[in-house]
């Protein structure tokens, strides 16, 4: 392969990345899970709101959304936090006085420097009802428990975003994609340099 073919590859290359990370920033309609992230706690008088998806390649959590925090801000585990184990079980969940417990929640207060003394968790599911590929929850009301506004709301809006959650959820194999193509180029960009050096011999 000749230095010149090899430069033509590695420009497809790039572009091809460029086109794929393009494409993930637009998957899912963030711009509108991280509104309701940030409008959700006034109208249900708590202090924040989170949007998690699952990572069925790892068991991993991630946040889609969040009051005041970015995309990936926050990571945790099926197992060891709350919203995991709503995403394992199925099941909504309510967990107050978290000020005195030991979890994945304290990590996450150290990460970001919020407190956090209840949450109430409910799943997402996909459109077909199957699996669950997410959560959504709220954490520390400001007055007394979460009610039962609080449950249906969160219920109807995991229905609502299922569509949204589903195609990230669907389409995080571009990460695969994506860290494939720079080894790629980081292949080709090897080539490149050794035939260049090959023909100044």
């Amino acid at each position: 392969m000749t230095a010149d073919e090899i430069t033509e590859k590695l420009i497809a290359f790039r572009k091809r990345q460029v086109a794929l990370t393009k494409h993930w920033e637009q998957v899912g309609n963030k711009d509108m899970l991280q509104f309701i992230s940030e409008i959700l706690p006034a109208s249900l008088q708590v202090e924040r709101c989170g949007v998690f998806l699952v990572n069925p390649d790892n068991d991993k959590v991630w946040m889609v959304s969040g009051t005041h925090l970015e995309e990936r801000a926050l990571f945790a585990s099926l197992d060891g936090s709350i919203v995991g184990r709503v995403i394992k079980s199925g099941e909504s969940s309510e967990v107050r006085d978290l000020e005195g417990q030991v979890g994945e929640h304290n990590v996450a207060g150290m990460k970001t420097g919020f407190i956090t003394s209840n949450i109430l968790c409910v799943p997402v599911f996909d459109q077909k009802q199957k699996r669950v590929i997410g959560a959504i929850q709220l954490l520390n009301k400001y007055k007394g428990a979460y009610t039962e506004k609080d449950y249906t709301t969160l219920n109807r809006l995991a229905k609502l975003i299922r569509e949204n959650l589903e195609e990230i959820y669907e389409r995080q194999k571009l990460v695969t994609v994506l860290a494939d193509v720079e080894s790629h180029i980081r292949r080709l960009e090897t080539l490149m340099i050794k035939a260049r050096l090959k023909e100044k011999k």
